[in-house]
């Protein structure tokens, strides 16, 4: 019985884990744009775009390892 509980526990922490991950992403994501309207009115437009195109792509990709990690979290075939 305690395998089981110990096993739900991982998986339980797993999904929270890709959760947290994909809240970083979407937190970045946020504050990129932020930075980006905010510089916007300085007349920088091209860094203004690295900016906003580095801070997306960074925060997409934290999303998906997020999405990957809490999907690990809900299989079936690693709980046993």
């Amino acid at each position: 019985m305690k395998r089981y509980r110990d096993a739900y526990l991982v998986a339980r922490a797993t999904a929270t884990i890709g959760k947290v991950i994909k809240g970083i992403g979407i937190l970045v994501i946020a504050m990129g744009l932020i930075s980006a309207v905010q510089s916007a009115s300085g007349g920088r437009g091209e860094a203004v775009l690295a900016i906003s195109l580095f801070t997306a792509l960074v925060g997409v990709l934290l999303y998906c390892a997020g999405v990957l990690v809490a999907a690990q979290g809900q299989n079936p075939s690693c709980v046993s």
